[in-house]
């Protein structure tokens, strides 16, 4: 649930501004408005801050560790000036080097010696010219051809004139010669490996510089809660948003400080912090949107319960495969339990990972899933598993008829989630509007009636038996001489659902208003009557992302069966390719749950609902750890 809000005003005396705000902080409740900009101090620590996150970034995870007590004082400063000379000594190394690069085609020249000759009247140039312009220089008295290679000719003129030949790239001198060249680029390593050694040393300073980084964490929020207080002729004051179950703490605390305070109720003008409040699973969906960087905000509704329970559906089909699951549940379970040996700090992403892990392997067993191996290879006791929905021995039709119960299982997921999201709006709507409540039936029905008709286009709606057990085959299909078909009453409902959705989606207020500018917008309704029609169809990417990584699956297990299992080579590549398929397979899994299992709460299901995930996190002013 969203946690509902109060907006806060408090109004001090100016010099009990920091005595106020340390003990806001303490209380750790209020979400305060802070001012755009910063103030000088605020500069200041947020310069320091991230010189601290350059020195860890620069040392890197140290190999020792050693005592805080042991750490200079100046650590910070040390690191930063190793960073720096580091830096200029690569710089120089590399400059070198590419110089050394530049001049090799030339070979070695004696600079001083090449002075002398000028001095004395006589000019060697060099220059570089495509091979194929060659022969234009070929005549060219004193011309001296150094080296050719697949591109350009390199060549030096020795003459009496100083003056450059056109057409052809001059050269200037080297700035010292070849030994000189490799005598600094040697210079430069020694000096390179020093820093690193230094480098490495220092490295066991990182667990003092990350606590220096934290505690300049804590002086940014500080800094930013000070530069959020205004000041006006002694008094100071500041706004922010408090939770309804922190007001009692939050009035105690103000007659505690003799501050003046007021909570009000929530306005339109208002922008609250949107703060999550779910039990224990949906709360496991918090990893996830911050991942996704999303929040519902303060108005719209929480939808935690129903983004996990289709979420953890959605993964388990597109990854697909029981064994998969196994390998994803033993993995999460060591790094849960290593994380709560550790503290327990985000142990929420290592609980969520090990369940995915566990409703993989259980969609992988109902399907008879594992490995990809062919069902009629599974051991009886696999096979006993698998929902006769699913099991080609079971079911009439065979894998033709299970590849069609899995689209059609597909399309019943999609008309489950956007008619929940439909009869989410009405039952909302009804008592507040009710004549736009009939909008948002109108999108339920036509939700019902579209998925009845994607059925009839893209599933095969004669092995629908194996499906949907009667009465309810009957009543969703008719029963005709040649199979199934679709009911007379699925096209006229599509067409009183549009009505409705036409006619009722902009009642807010004049009955004939409302009406006439629903007819006004009839382009924009008919296309999102065309798009609810895409959004029933786009849940077949579930069988479909499953289907692809099953055959990947299938062709690495062909390729590994060609290097056979007799010699000791072709067993290390067996292992090798399969290892290397598996792995690529769930990688490719994860990325498809990130593009197609969380699009569809995301986008098709959100947008149903109407959610624009317009919130900002709740972030207290608090002691951060």
């Amino acid at each position: 649930m969203i946690v509902p809000m109060k907006h806060l005003s408090l109004v001090l005396l100016e010099s009990e501004r920091n005595t106020v705000l340390e003990g806001l902080r303490s209380l750790g409740a209020v979400h305060l408005d802070l001012k755009l900009g910063t103030t000088p101090g605020q500069e200041a620590v947020l310069t320091r801050y991230r010189q601290a996150q350059e020195a860890m970034n620069f040392l890197g995870k140290p190999k020792t560790v050693v005592p805080a007590a042991e750490v200079p004082t100046d650590a910070l400063e040390q690191v930063l000036k190793l960073q720096n000379e580091t830096k200029l000594v690569d710089e120089k190394l590399l400059h070198w080097t590419k110089r050394m690069e530049f001049w090799a085609p030339w070979g070695d020249f004696d600079v001083v010696a090449l002075r002398t000759l000028a001095e004395k009247g006589l000019f060697l140039n060099l220059y570089q010219v495509p091979g194929s312009q060659e022969a234009r220089f070929a005549g060219v008295e004193g011309r001296i051809v150094l080296r050719r290679d697949k591109t350009h000719v390199y060549f030096a003129v020795l003459s009496r004139i100083p003056d450059l030949l056109e057409g052809a790239t001059h050269i200037p001198w080297p700035e010292v010669h070849l030994d000189q060249k490799k005598a600094r680029i040697a210079e430069m390593q020694g000096l390179s490996k020093g820093l690193k050694a230094e480098a490495e040393r220092m490295s066991a300073w990182f667990g003092a510089l990350k606590a220096q980084a934290a505690e300049l964490e804590r002086l940014i929020d500080w800094e930013s809660a000070k530069g959020g207080v205004g000041s006006f002729e002694g008094l100071a004051y500041l706004t922010g948003y408090v939770p309804v179950d922190h007001s009692e703490a939050l009035l105690k605390f103000a007659a505690q400080h003799g501050v003046a305070v007021a909570l009000s109720d929530l306005t339109e003008e208002h922008q609250p912090p949107t703060k999550l409040k779910n039990s224990f699973f949906p709360n496991l969906m918090s990893p996830v949107f911050e991942l996704l960087g999303v929040t519902p905000g303060y108005a719209e509704r929480d939808i935690s319960w129903p983004f996990f329970f289709f979420f953890s559906i959605f993964f388990g089909m597109i990854l697909g495969d029981a064994a998969y699951g196994l390998i994803l549940t033993s993995l999460g379970g060591f790094l849960l339990i290593r994380n709560l040996m550790a503290g327990g700090k985000g142990k929420e992403a290592w609980i969520l990972f090990t369940w995915l892990g566990l409703c993989t392997t259980a969609w992988g067993t109902v399907t008879g899933t594992w490995f990809a191996t062919d069902f009629s290879q599974l051991p009886p006791v696999l096979k006993a598993l698998v929902l006769p929905l699913f099991n080609p021995e079971i079911v009439q039709g065979g894998a033709a008829a299970v590849s069609n119960n899995v689209t059609v299982f597909c399309f019943t997921l999609g008309v489950l989630q956007l008619g929940l999201a439909s009869l989410w709006n009405f039952v909302q709507m009804v008592t507040v509007n009710p004549l736009k409540s009939l909008s948002h039936f109108g999108w339920l029905s036509l939700t019902v009636a579209l998925y009845l008709l994607v059925l009839s286009m893209v599933a095969n709606i004669n092995l629908l038996a194996d499906f949907f057990p009667e009465p309810l085959l009957s009543l969703l299909f008719v029963k005709t001489a040649t199979g199934l078909a679709l009911p007379g009453w699925v096209v006229p409902v599509i067409g009183i659902s549009y009505g409705l959705i036409l006619l009722f989606s902009f009642q807010e207020g004049k009955f004939w208003k409302g009406l006439l500018e629903g007819v006004s917008n009839f382009l924009p309704t008919s296309l999102n009557a065309i798009s609810a029609f895409a959004d029933n169809i786009s849940y077949i990417r579930l069988f479909a992302v499953g289907l692809a990584g099953f055959y990947i699956e299938v062709s690495f297990a062909a390729m590994a069966k060609g290097f056979g299992m007799d010699s000791i080579g072709g067993i290390a590549a067996t292992v090798a390719v399969l290892v290397f398929g598996h792995t690529l397979n769930l990688i490719m899994g994860f990325l498809s749950v990130i593009v197609h299992g969380i699009r569809l709460n995301v986008l098709e299901f959100s947008n149903r609902l109407g959610m624009e995930w317009s919130g900002r996190p709740y972030d207290p002013f608090r002691v951060k750890s």
